[in-house]
């Protein structure tokens, strides 16, 4: 690291540098388990014998030699926007008045012409 850089994180107030370790730390473990979730790839189911008869059991093997990080990432983020503009979705509609239902469409109409004046 720069001598600078040292030198102004030192200057900050204690908290504000645990704070931001506290932050990073989260942060980097947050990527980690995205990327390690992203290349789990469950073996064939085994029988074998347990203390109380048969079992079944897979193998979860995890390989990050020649991964496709980038698209994993991607692919596990994607759904993470798709889940949260869903339930964002239904919260709106949950919490929608029912103009339609007791003013008609000429409530629906006035409300509409409400909205994009205010744009």
């Amino acid at each position: 690291m720069p001598a600078t850089f040292t030198r102004a994180f030192s200057r900050l107030d204690e908290s504000v540098r645990e704070s931001l370790f506290v932050f990073l730390l989260s942060r980097g473990l947050v990527l980690v388990i995205f990327i390690v979730v992203g290349q789990i790839k469950f073996g064939a189911p085994e029988i074998g014998l347990g203390p109380s008869g048969p079992i079944t059991a897979r193998n979860a093997v995890v390989s990050l030699s020649h991964a496709p990080i980038g698209p994993a990432l991607r692919e596990t983020i994607a759904q993470g926007d798709v889940n949260a503009g869903r339930d964002m979705i239904c919260k709106a509609i949950a919490l929608q008045p029912a103009f339609d239902v007791v003013g008609g469409p000429e409530a629906a109409k006035l409300v509409n012409a409400n909205a994009t004046a205010s744009r």
